[in-house]
């Protein structure tokens, strides 16, 4: 699982140009007309593609030219090879003229059943031919057998006869009914491919008890290449489908596709490149999990290098056990929450103090002398006599509920506040160790979500969001998502930059209609930093989330409270809780709400 990493991972879609793309609106209007706009929009976006039209038709080798000249160096184009090949019926007349006259077993249609070696070697031929000017970027060419095709020694040893025909060029073959798994078939057909260098294409499809649903095996036959199809789970259309949308009409949710994060890592420490195609091509289902796929192995690989590269970084008892982790989380938070009450307290008054002391810079004055306070000078005290709090009397939560929420001095009466932050920053921190396992993205979410509280409780006191902590918060965004933890850092700088001028832009919009100050620039600094740390593309749900409460909850205070229109409403501790449902629960609740308008 730690190994040290050599493979490639690539990822993209079975074809660039299927109608459903276009149809969806993935690409814009002044590119989805042009065929050359469009390869060349889809290569910006992805490394690699695979061929889907050479099922169909064998191209010129002007056209295979032309594709290459479109992409970047390093794009990877993996073909399908041509249906006579892989032994789908097919018919004639989409054969170059050359090769109709070849003689065939045709079905009740006409179209060809059973091509002759004659036949079939020709168009292995012409497809090589075909896509001989892509040149380096050509990958392999994909041998896609029917589902009717089962394992036996004689089509055993027609694949043999196919892939030598191949060869040199690098060839991959999903096989697609289930006597291919079988104990004995398997180990025969992974000797096979592995004599010819060819890979085992894995597949994930729905987990049904039918012949032509592959089980979700991970094999690696070449040391150039693995292979991974990933053709959505819907059961219910599976063998009903009428078109290949219906057929694929799946949206992956991010569990599913983690269950594949280590499958592929695995791969790719055994092959020198890994090709993960998404063919749930309804709509642009494909598209957007390929891209969600290409930020979560990003982040799954900066992980393993890390841990790689400094193995002392993981303890193996804290990563195979996710409730020890979870539970030791929790302690510390407890501690860290006793600290984030001293930071909400004394935060605010030390900023007083500096504007005070910047006052009197400005007038020429003397500054009043104070005595020493910032988050660890004084000890802390009770408000009310003064007594200094013992190390028993500050234990998190205990010693709330030992002291029965009053000074052992005085009597005086303890806020139910300090308890909550405690409780409320354990429970959360226990939860990201949960939820995202030991390692680094679980030590930044909880970086995220002890700022996110602080922030929360500061603004609802003072109405301030500190600079102190939302540009520190921003920065450090932006640096853990250099190696990907969350998000890729493209997606990271976007989500910053629009996270602040959104807000920027209501602010301004608001002022000039109104004359008045809508809200304050911290709060475009935290929308800025939760685009820093969850990218742009959780912007909408933050923004939508956090208005939407706010508005509920002002509406409320209104009408119960009486509260006056003019009296400010806090916006920061609404923004604070939509980024944390965004933290765990962001891109589920993206890709449902995207399935339902869908």
């Amino acid at each position: 699982m730690t190994g040290p990493l050599h493979g490639e991972v690539l990822v993209g879609t079975a074809s660039w140009t299927d109608p459903e793309f276009v149809k969806a609106g993935w690409y814009p209007p002044d590119v989805k007309a042009d065929a050359d706009a469009r390869l060349r929009y889809y290569a910006e976006r992805f490394p690699m593609v695979e061929v889907n039209s050479t099922f169909y038709a064998i191209p010129r080798p002007e056209t295979c030219a032309a594709w290459a000249e479109r992409t970047p160096p390093g794009f990877r184009f993996h073909v399908k090879a041509h249906q006579v090949v892989s032994g789908h019926p097919s018919d004639p007349s989409r054969l170059p003229p050359a090769l109709r006259e070849m003689p065939f077993t045709p079905d009740a249609r006409g179209r060809i059943r059973r091509p002759s070696r004659t036949l079939r070697d020709a168009a292995i031929d012409a497809l090589l031919e075909a896509v001989g000017p892509l040149g380096p970027k050509l990958g392999a060419v994909l041998v896609q057998l029917p589902p009717f095709v089962t394992s036996k020694p004689e089509t055993r040893r027609e694949l043999d006869r196919i892939l030598e025909r191949i060869a040199p060029a690098r060839a991959a073959v999903e096989f697609r009914h289930r006597s291919w798994a079988a104990p004995g078939e398997r180990e025969a057909a992974e000797e096979l491919l592995a004599r010819h260098g060819a890979a085992w294409v894995c597949v994930d499809a729905p987990r049904i008890d039918v012949a032509s649903a592959m089980p979700p095996l991970v094999a690696v036959t070449s040391d150039a290449l693995a292979y991974l199809r990933l053709h959505g789970r819907n059961g219910e259309t599976w063998t009903k489908g009428r078109s290949v949308a219906e057929r694929f009409d799946w949206v992956y949710s991010e569990a599913e596709m983690g269950e594949w994060l280590d499958p592929v890592l695995d791969m790719a420490e055994r092959a020198q490149e890994v090709a993960v195609v998404f063919n749930n091509n309804a709509r642009d289902y494909a598209l957007r999990n390929a891209q969600q796929f290409r930020e979560l192995i990003a982040a799954r690989t900066a992980g393993r290098r890390r841990a790689a590269a400094s193995p002392t970084v993981t303890l193996p008892e804290l990563s195979a056990n996710p409730a020890l982790f979870a539970a030791l989380a929790a302690l510390f938070g407890l501690a860290v929450g006793s600290f984030l009450n001293v930071v909400i307290h004394r935060l605010p008054k030390m900023m007083e103090r500096d504007w005070h002391a910047q006052c009197a810079e400005l007038r020429g004055e003397a500054p009043a002398p104070q005595a020493r306070y910032n988050l660890a000078t004084p000890r802390s005290a009770c408000p009310a006599c003064g007594h200094r709090i013992t190390a028993l009397e500050n234990v998190p939560v205990v010693s709330y509920l030992w002291l029965r929420g009053k000074c052992s001095a005085c009597g005086a009466r303890i806020g139910v506040r300090y308890p909550v932050v405690e409780a409320l920053t354990a429970a959360l921190t226990g939860y990201a160790a949960w939820r995202f396992g030991f390692g680094w993205q679980a030590c930044g979410a909880m970086v995220f979500i002890w700022c996110m509280i602080a922030l929360t409780f500061i603004d609802v006191d003072t109405q301030l969001l500190p600079d102190a902590i939302t540009l520190p918060l921003l920065w450090a965004g932006l640096l853990l998502n250099l190696r990907g933890t969350f998000v890729e850092l493209p997606t990271a700088v976007i989500g910053a930059v629009a996270g602040y001028l959104i807000l920027w832009s209501v602010y301004w919009a608001f002022r000039l209609a109104t004359g008045k100050e809508g809200m304050g620039f911290g709060d475009f600094k935290l929308l800025a930093a939760i685009g820093a740390w969850l990218g742009w593309k959780m912007l909408p749900l933050v923004i939508l989330a956090s208005s939407l409460v706010g508005a509920l909850v002002g509406g409320a205070l209104m009408v119960l409270a009486r509260r006056g229109r003019d009296v400010p409403i806090p916006f920061g501790p609404y923004l604070a809780g939509a980024g944390l449902i965004a933290l765990f629960w962001g891109p589920a609740l993206l890709d449902r709400y995207l399935a339902t308008l869908l």
